[in-house]
């Protein structure tokens, strides 16, 4: 895996490579071909059969458990949260116009800087068995965001969050901008974590 990733036309070549074409649909291509190969060649070696989202399962295992559809569904939730329409699942258009971009393979990091620079509350959070969204690299990704709050947020430090007296998240706040590691994959946790 150490050669896919630091190889001539390996992973982090082509990654840069992606940065670099920008987000013109011409970008596409070389997005997509950076995407395609880090996933052949570092993501599914990595992960084998472990469930991607919680490492600590085998991919077998339904993560995370349904019942939060039919959470996310009821009246008095939806009410709460000011939903429009209701929830669905990950719906596959969607997902597949992303890939068609290599989205994956993507920064967007400027325009996250951008939203925080405005002001706007934001949460951004990852598991602590999550290959998916891993705290170690999402933590990286926004420490090295150029934004009004980078020097305070590389300073910052996590402070444990707990509910009912159990840990489920080390967090820093700066201003408008916090970041979470979950600790918990508990549903009711991350449920009352995003609580209003």
């Amino acid at each position: 895996m150490n050669d896919s990733f630091f190889a001539n036309n390996g992973c982090q070549v082509q990654e840069e490579a992606c940065y670099a074409a920008g987000t013109a649909d011409s970008s596409d291509k070389t997005c997509i071909e950076a995407d395609d190969f880090c996933t052949l060649h570092l993501f599914v070696p990595a992960i084998k059969d472990r469930d991607p989202y919680d490492l600590r399962q085998n991919s077998s295992e339904s993560f995370p458990p349904e019942f939060y559809v039919d959470y996310l569904g009821q009246p008095s939730v939806t009410t709460a949260i000011g939903a429009e329409v209701a929830y669905g699942e990950c719906p596959d258009p969607p997902f597949e116009l992303f890939a068609k971009t290599g989205d994956d393979a993507r920064t967007w990091l400027p325009e996250l800087a951008a939203l925080a620079n405005t002001g706007l509350q934001i949460l951004i959070w990852a598991g602590d068995a999550d290959i998916i969204c891993n705290w170690v690299g999402v933590h990286e990704a926004i420490l090295a965001m150029e934004w009004s709050g980078k020097a305070a947020l590389n300073s910052a430090v996590f402070t444990n969050m707990t509910l009912d007296g159990s840990s489920v998240a080390a967090i820093k706040n700066v201003g408008n901008f916090s970041f979470a590691s979950e600790v918990s994959k508990l549903i009711r946790d991350t449920l009352k974590l995003t609580r209003f």
